[in-house]
């Protein structure tokens, strides 16, 4: 009688074992099935806002070129810059603080506060926010091959960064050639 009951308790505890065994691996497996599911609709949402955020680049891209050869094209604003680029000897500081107003004018209804104006040399000659005070700079290091592929296509170029660096010696940067009067930029 003793054989029969030792039988008979043995089956009991190894049903909640197996029942625990089992419970544990339908766990792993919903939980690697949820982990699925929630990595898939998370790379769902976040390939639908890179490309959300592609495309209203590409909108505002698109938008800040026209801008550029809008204003570019303004009979005012060429007739004020293009005495200010001819002058070999620097335009003088009341040429560029008209410039500088009218371009603050125009610049600050499309929520802009500041524009260069750069020559073939590659030198900022006047600015928006300078009213004709100081002298001309090199652009940013950085912003070279842009200005470079702006005056060799004469197209619209985006340049970045927007918040350069500061051109290190304060000379003229790498490539720039002299005005063609023989005296310096």
């Amino acid at each position: 009688m003793n054989f029969v009951s030792g039988r008979l308790r043995a089956p009991v505890w190894i049903v909640p074992l197996v029942i625990a065994g089992l419970v544990a691996a339908f766990g792993v497996w919903g939980n690697a099935r949820l982990r699925q599911t929630i990595e898939g609709q998370l790379a769902a949402e976040l390939t639908a806002t890179l490309d959300a955020n592609v495309t209203a680049l590409e909108i505002w891209t698109t938008n800040q070129m026209k801008l550029a050869t809008v204003l570019a094209g303004e009979p005012a604003l060429r007739a004020h810059t293009l005495p200010i680029l001819a002058a070999t000897d620097g335009a003088t500081a009341s040429e560029k603080s008209a410039l500088a107003e009218l371009l603050r004018g125009r610049l600050k209804p499309a929520g802009y506060g500041i524009a260069d104006l750069v020559d073939t040399n590659l030198m900022i000659v006047a600015n928006s926010m300078r009213d004709g005070r100081g002298r001309s700079r090199p652009v940013f290091e950085d912003q070279v091959e842009k200005f470079t592929e702006l005056f060799a296509t004469g197209q619209p170029v985006l340049i970045t960064p927007f918040k350069p660096k500061r051109p290190g010696g304060g000379g003229p940067p790498p490539g720039a050639g002299s005005r063609g009067d023989g005296g310096s930029p």
